[in-house]
């Protein structure tokens, strides 16, 4: 479960990150 939760993080932080670069683009 431990393991899992960090993957689910990860993934946030990654989709973040992801977010955040497309909405500089677009700026």
């Amino acid at each position: 479960k431990l393991h899992k939760g960090r993957v689910e993080l990860r993934n946030r932080d990654a989709g973040a990150e992801v977010l955040i670069t497309v909405n500089c683009i677009k700026s």
